[in-house]
């Protein structure tokens, strides 16, 4: 296995552990302190705006990039900008998540 793979998985597997453990605490913090339930419709409705406008600038951004490769001649796009792109994308979800939420 390639070593630059590899550490994409791991940047990425660390990506994931690092979101989902902020989220778990500063759940748990918000219930601990207010006593009421941490989500309610309008956060719900936020965090679907938020998500599906960043999934939409990121799609249309993923086609400008393919349009402009591949006027410039560009047969391949190499693996790790793919792994880089999609840790964009999640790194992106996770502060609108966290951003909903307040």
């Amino acid at each position: 296995m390639n070593s630059e793979f590899l550490s994409m998985e791991i940047a990425f597997i660390a990506i994931a552990i690092i979101t989902t453990l902020t989220t778990y605490l500063f759940r748990r913090r918000h219930h601990r302190k207010t006593g009421l339930p941490p989500i309610d419709e309008r956060v719900i409705q936020r965090f679907y705006k938020i998500s599906l406008t960043n999934i939409g600038f990121f799609g249309i951004m993923g086609v400008l990039i393919l349009t402009i490769l591949t006027i410039m001649g560009n047969d391949t796009i190499s693996v790790t900008y793919i792994w880089l792109y999609l840790l964009l994308i999640a790194l992106s979800l996770s502060f609108g998540s966290f951003l909903s939420r307040r």
